[in-house]
């Protein structure tokens, strides 16, 4: 397999071949064959990069731990450091390690005595450290944050409040605020990224976490049909004129993972990367459920998605076909207000954009320009008619009657997280099988805060 520095050079050698094809002037059909392959190549090696990219963070925490995990073992082999260790933890005066809480917390997962797990009074101590308690129930609480981290330039900060959020969180057992110790990451961090990986939108959109999941009311208000009035002087103000208030209610509607069951033999013999094969399933899960709502989902009972709450901008001529001038149309149906915002973009499925791709713009000169420009290294986004594209599976396709395109400023889009996730550990409902059932649970709801923010193209 090749490396990262590999793939980003070969990325380069795609987004290069396909400059090329863009500067011919006439193409045969082998030419456009060869461009699709090349399109191809190119998205499979930015996906890849982006994968090696997680994979490279995730071997660099292993090693971390195991390098914690080897001194530990080095010290525990000296019978003073053993009595040290053992007076330490009796007062509570020693901190649990990274290590000390994977351990714990794998061994917490997989404690059904008739597995063979047992706690050791290490165990013990860290379980209580970080609020489980040796006893614990089979539930924890997975507490989301927001980090401020930016993605490589492809959406800005809205506000202070970043678009493109990468979570993590803190899990704590029972009710929600006891605890605050950090467990071992790789489950949660699994279980919130391949979440994420899943939804496009959720990339792109501005993320609400809340503490609870009662509903959220967030006022509008409305006054562009307002306007300053000029006067004469010594002359009244006159009457009041009002704006139009309003307010959208944010509900929280329950997304299940579905149980995930794991063998004995599976507990056992890949005990030291099970938060990842846990988090991993679950978060996948949880990611496909919620991405569909997130672009289609009806606003009804269930999230609204963003082609439901944007508002008319185009309707295609075709059923099947989008054309240059109906792109550079619904992009100057939002409002100048908008447009000028750093969170604009492009959301389609990558069918819709593959079609795309194809399309040029006359520029009077002899020479048609596409209409699509790919980013030249990893890392620095593709454009279409100058704003990025995020690319979600979950949006319709090029049907009658769908909406396969929006536009518009994406922080106008939001997803509300409410309160923690929660994940379950069944250890006696498949114990006929010799297995452990695991299940997550995530609430959430999303809705377009202003329709007039987000265009929708609709096919005839």
């Amino acid at each position: 397999m090749a490396n990262l520095k590999e793939l980003r050079e070969q990325f380069a050698e795609a987004a290069a071949d396909i400059q090329a094809f863009r500067n011919r002037d006439e193409w045969t059909a082998e030419d456009k064959q060869n461009f699709e392959e090349v399109c191809e190549r190119y998205d499979s090696l930015d996906e890849q990069i982006q994968e090696q990219e997680r994979v490279d963070a995730r071997i660099a925490r292993i090693a971390e731990v195991e390098e914690r995990h080897s001194q530990e073992q080095s010290e525990a082999r000296s019978e003073v450091g053993k009595a040290r260790q053992t007076r330490s933890i009796e007062r509570g005066e020693r901190a649990p390690t990274e290590e000390m809480k994977l351990r714990a917390f794998q061994k917490w997962l997989q404690r059904d005595s008739k597995a063979g797990f047992s706690l050791s009074d290490e165990d013990k101590h860290t379980l209580r450290e970080l609020g489980y308690g040796e006893n614990a129930g089979d539930e924890v609480i997975m507490r989301r944050y927001n980090s401020n981290r930016q993605s490589a330039g492809q959406w800005a900060d809205y506000n202070g409040i970043n678009c493109q959020p990468q979570q993590r969180a803190n899990l704590t057992v029972g009710t929600a605020g006891d605890g605050g110790e950090t467990v071992p990451e790789g489950f949660v961090q699994e279980l919130e990224t391949t979440m994420e990986a899943f939804g496009g939108l959720r990339r792109v959109c501005r993320i609400l976490s809340t503490e609870s999941g009662n509903d959220l009311p967030w006022p509008t208000m409305n006054d562009v049909s307002n306007s300053g009035a000029l006067l004469a002087e010594n002359t009244t103000f006159g009457t009041s004129v009002e704006p139009t208030f309003a307010q959208i209610v944010f509900n929280a509607y329950k997304i299940s993972s579905t149980p995930m069951i794991a063998s004995r033999e599976l507990l056992t013999d890949s005990a030291f990367v099970l938060p990842s094969i846990i988090g991993a399933a679950l978060g996948e899960r949880i990611g496909r459920g919620l991405a569909g709502y997130l672009a289609t989902g009806t606003g009804s009972s269930q999230p609204q998605g963003i082609t439901v709450g944007a508002s008319a901008g185009v309707t295609a001529a075709s059923a099947t076909v989008v054309d240059v001038d109906e792109l550079i149309e619904l992009q100057s149906s939002l409002d100048e207000a908008y447009e000028g915002g750093p969170n604009v973009g492009w959301a389609m499925n990558k069918a819709v954009l593959t079609n795309i791709r194809y399309l040029k713009s006359d520029t009077g000169t002899g020479y048609d320009q596409y209409l699509w420009q790919p980013g030249l290294q990893a890392g620095t986004p593709a454009l279409l008619l100058g704003r990025p594209v995020a690319v979600v599976e979950e949006m319709p396709a090029q049907t009658t009657g769908l909406v396969p395109i929006v536009y518009g400023d994406m922080s106008k889009f939001v997803c509300r997280d409410a309160g923690p996730m929660a994940m379950f550990v069944m250890s006696e409902l498949f114990r006929q099988t010799d297995c452990t059932g695991f299940v997550a649970f995530s609430r959430h709801d999303s809705k377009v805060i202003q329709s007039a923010a987000i265009k929708k193209l609709t096919m005839a």
